[in-house]
């Protein structure tokens, strides 16, 4: 519980890390280095390795905690499968089962549970303060980068010092990124982690480089695995378009994926990496509905355009699909099949547009 309690200013903001740092070495110290790793995230059944056993000697000796917050960076996908499983140490696992050609399942992967190395209680404190890293109570959320709104998502950045190699030529350290998610965070069903090998950004932040990358992952994996939302009702509710020109377009990504927009990227004939986007449609300033899909362009200065399919007569679910296919957005009034539509069947609009249909 001690540990639970000093760990929250720690993950708000690592106000206290030389106290926490001290008083942890201290405890090190008692342990002894050879049954550290016993009482962390190893099994006690199973001797350290060298390597693990020389670090663990190397953190206690040392007089700077951010070398100790490098090195427990790394192992950080790990400590949040514990956190998210009411403190119990579970194998993670990438394939959950195979299916044959017809749809039978072949093989299913079993939870392996190692043993508990935290209490559930602990486990929810910091799942909640995980959550309110990313979205939540108050104006600061430093990792809100990771955000995708509709979630309830948790994670922590980390920010290692890569002490194996000499320094770099600005006389830093190499550094090694990483930021680990989970979510529902009230019934977690999957992480999502991701570490950077020295990425060389402007900031030497995961926050700022590894958590957008995150959050544009799980803005493309959660709807495709059904993963529950907040459950909160955002019908009727619109949102301020971004001025997204001259960003990259993944970043862009990330400013829709927190104001709960979707996006789509226009395919071009040139390299797409890290490209700064031309043109977007909506546009900068439009007011939208939530979950409106802005397509981004890289190579051009205008929009691409799309056929209004008729969708008269149809339910309002398969004339939205229609819609969709053909590269436009829409908003239902009413309910039962369609009886009308704004943009007339046949007519060429910028693809993005949004096609109001009432039903009854």
């Amino acid at each position: 519980m001690v540990i639970a309690k000093r760990m929250e200013p720690l993950v708000a903001g690592s106000s206290i890390i030389r106290k926490l740092f001290e008083e942890g070495k201290e405890m090190a110290k008692k342990v002894g280095a050879e049954n550290v790793y016993d009482y962390s995230l190893g099994n006690p059944s199973v001797p350290a390795p060298d390597a693990v056993k020389s670090s663990i000697i190397k953190i206690l000796d040392t007089e700077d905690p951010l070398f100790v917050h490098g090195y427990m960076s790394n192992s950080g996908y790990e400590l949040v499968v514990a956190i998210a499983n009411g403190g119990y140490l579970v194998t993670p696992y990438v394939v959950d089962s195979i299916t044959d050609n017809d749809g039978n399942v072949v093989s299913q992967t079993e939870t392996n549970i190692r043993r508990q190395v935290i209490s559930e209680d602990v486990s929810r404190q910091l799942l909640a303060m995980m959550e309110n890293n990313v979205y939540g109570e108050g104006n600061y959320h430093s990792c809100i980068n990771a955000y995708v709104a509709g979630y309830r998502i948790g994670g922590k950045s980390g920010t290692a010092e890569r002490t194996d190699r000499h320094l770099r030529g600005d006389g830093d350290y190499y550094k090694a990124m990483s930021f680990a998610a989970v979510l529902p965070i009230d019934d977690p069903e999957i992480e999502v982690f991701v570490l950077l090998d020295d990425p060389r950004w402007v900031k030497d932040y995961a926050s700022q480089v590894v958590a957008p990358v995150v959050g544009n992952i799980i803005s493309e994996i959660a709807p495709y695995l059904g993963i529950a939302t907040d459950g909160v009702d955002r019908s009727g509710t619109t949102v301020k378009v971004p001025n997204l020109t001259g960003k990259e377009w993944s970043n862009a990504q990330v400013q829709l994926n927190i104001k709960g927009l979707k996006h789509h990227l226009a395919e071009s004939e040139s390299d797409q990496t890290a490209a700064l986007v031309t043109y977007q449609y909506p546009r900068a300033g439009a007011e939208v509905p939530y979950g409106t899909t802005v397509y981004l362009y890289t190579d051009t200065y205008e929009g691409k355009h799309a056929e209004v399919p008729d969708v008269t007569g149809k339910s309002a679910d398969f004339a939205r699909q229609m819609l969709n296919a053909a590269g436009l957005n829409c908003t239902v009034e009413g309910s039962g099949t369609v009886q009308s539509q704004s943009e007339a069947p046949g007519s060429s609009v910028q693809q993005g547009t949004i096609v109001h249909l009432i039903c009854g």
